[in-house]
């Protein structure tokens, strides 16, 4: 979402009890066309405007760089995956592999 996730780690080391996993995928040519305030109107699947939820290690998250500042911070908790890639709804089959392509990825870095 075009924000800095890895300053408030450090900022808020001593309140960090849990942390989610959910990675976005930004599209540049819609952002343009958009704004930072994103589509308005006429949401659909195919165009819900300028980003979309993706599943870890399938945006645009540094997510080696994040779970390097967990670790610098001490933190050794659960990383839970948020579950809202819409590429992975709309069946069961579909959730599962999602889920299990997050939880393979982040296997590689924690």
């Amino acid at each position: 979402m075009l924000m800095d996730y890895i300053s408030p780690i450090k900022e808020f080391k001593d309140r960090i009890f849990h942390t989610h996993a959910k990675d976005a995928e930004v599209f540049e040519d819609r952002l343009k066309a958009y704004g930072v305030y994103n589509k308005q109107l006429n949401f659909s699947f195919e165009d819900s405007g300028y980003w979309r939820y993706r599943m870890p290690g399938l945006g645009q998250i540094d997510w080696k760089n994040f779970v390097n500042e967990l670790r610098e911070i001490g933190y050794d908790d659960v990383i839970s995956i948020e579950h809202e890639d819409p590429l992975y709804e709309g069946s069961e089959e579909k959730v599962k592999k999602g889920l299990s392509l997050g939880i393979e990825y982040l296997k590689k870095l924690v």
